[in-house]
């Protein structure tokens, strides 16, 4: 009958039937010993004759040759369990070596590991393929023989880096075994002993050509893309500004009216493509700023009536800054920029009747803007995602019924801002004022 107790199953396990023959083994040696002493003693008390003496010597060799071969079974066995503990340590440990290696060799990407000399203690299958040598070539070399004289000179300075106890990540152009040109990102990453100190270094190398040459084609597409929409958008938005003016003559209320939302909707569609334009150079590292000491106030003002212009809804714009406030250095265009894409997001999810209140506040170092409305407010499960790009910042619809806008306007504030040396955020309560506020280093 098969038991499921484990204490059963322990016991039935090789390990512990040696277990149990060593200890019957060794308690066979001791009862030999203890007779051969008893033995000795009783026969030194009782013999008186030759036969005596040669009975109890008799006696205690037996007894002596008991006692050995116990203590030699016992040992034997013993030592015989020792190796097969040994002997499965030894094949888990292996196992599991060759388990680690399979598995590292299904990682998409070039992995290493150098000693404290450079010298390469373990590599995977990517690796033998990128530099197109056998692993017995690779194994327990040093990296300038493994690499080529174009690799390691470009290698070699992270490798010191990373020795020293630094963690570093860099780019660099591989040829291929075939021929061809890779872009490599690579990292090296310190190992430390317990006492602290780097004893090798694990690196990881993956082959980023097809991102970089995405990131090309994202690129020429921007550029074309917002050229070949800016164009057209301005002559459309430039018309229907004459439309509306009246220049095209007097039209009915009603083609007024669509005009007029046209010219609103037009404008609003520019204001995207030059949002995508900005952040994609802010991706990119290209946008410009220009910053300088500016006026608060008139930068206000400024922001405040271009929403008054675009805002079509019960809702007042109040500007709230003191006349004392200091300077703030930014670049003006782009701090108008912020202020208008957070006021019009204040005035699209504020209720009817109520106003958009555009602050601004000096404090110790920097000064703050803020932007306060009373809406709906933004739903905590959303709140991670507000500066994220095409994250609305509330599920449903907006105040005035609209759906939530999925566009990039607190992406690029939150850009525009940190590029300026400044930082932004939030404060917001459910059905009830929600703040948006940054800070921009004092003249």
């Amino acid at each position: 009958m098969i038991s499921n107790d484990p204490r059963v199953r322990e016991r039935r396990t090789p390990d512990a039937v040696y277990d149990r023959a060593a200890g019957v083994a060794g308690a066979v040696g001791l009862l030999s010993i203890l007779t051969v002493s008893v033995t000795g003693l009783r026969l030194v008390d009782a013999c008186r004759d030759a036969i005596d003496w040669s009975r109890g010597a008799t006696a205690i060799l037996l007894a002596g040759a008991v006692a050995g071969a116990g203590a030699i079974i016992g040992a034997a066995l013993l030592a015989r369990r020792h190796r097969r503990r040994r002997d499965r340590a030894e094949t888990r440990l292996r196992d599991g070596r060759a388990w680690v290696g399979r598995l590292v060799d299904l990682m998409p990407g070039m992995v290493c590991y150098l000693d404290r000399d450079a010298n390469i203690l373990f590599h995977n299958r990517h690796f033998v393929e990128a530099v197109g040598k056998r692993s017995e070539q690779i194994q327990g070399r040093h990296a300038s023989e493994v690499l080529d004289a174009e690799a390691w000179a470009q290698t070699r300075p992270w490798i010191e880096r990373a020795l020293r106890g630094e963690a570093v990540r860099f780019e660099r152009q591989q040829t291929q075994s075939d021929g061809t040109s890779a872009i490599l990102e690579c990292s090296f990453v310190p190992h430390h002993d317990s006492t602290g100190a780097v004893k090798g270094i694990y690196g990881m190398h993956h082959d980023v050509s097809s991102i970089k040459e995405l990131d090309t084609l994202r690129s020429a597409f921007m550029s074309t893309a917002s050229h070949e929409l800016r164009t057209p958008l301005t002559s459309i938005s430039g018309a229907l500004a004459l439309l509306a003016d009246g220049l095209g003559g007097t039209l009915p209320s009603a083609a007024a009216a669509l005009v007029k939302a046209a010219h609103r909707n037009a404008g609003r569609l520019e204001r995207l493509v030059n949002d995508l334009t900005d952040l994609h150079q802010i991706d990119a590292g290209g946008l410009s700023t220009r910053i300088d000491d500016h006026a608060v106030a008139p930068v206000v003002e400024e922001a405040a009536a271009a929403l008054r212009a675009l805002n079509d809804r019960d809702i007042g714009i109040v500007c709230d800054v003191p006349g004392d406030i200091p300077a703030v250095r930014c670049d003006r265009r782009r701090l108008l920029q912020v202020l208008r894409h957070l006021g019009t997001n204040a005035c699209r999810f504020a209720n009817d009747g109520t106003d958009v209140r555009i602050a601004a506040r000096a404090a110790q170092t920097t000064v703050r803007f803020e932007v306060h409305n009373t809406g709906p407010g933004i739903t905590p499960q959303f709140r991670p995602y507000v500066f994220a790009p095409f994250v609305p910042p509330q599920r449903g619809p907006t105040a005035d019924g609209a759906p939530a806008n999925r566009g990039l306007g607190l992406a690029l504030c939150k850009a525009l801002v940190q590029r300026m040396g400044g930082t932004i955020g939030y404060e917001s309560a459910t059905d009830a004022q929600t703040v948006f506020y940054f800070e921009l280093p004092r003249a």
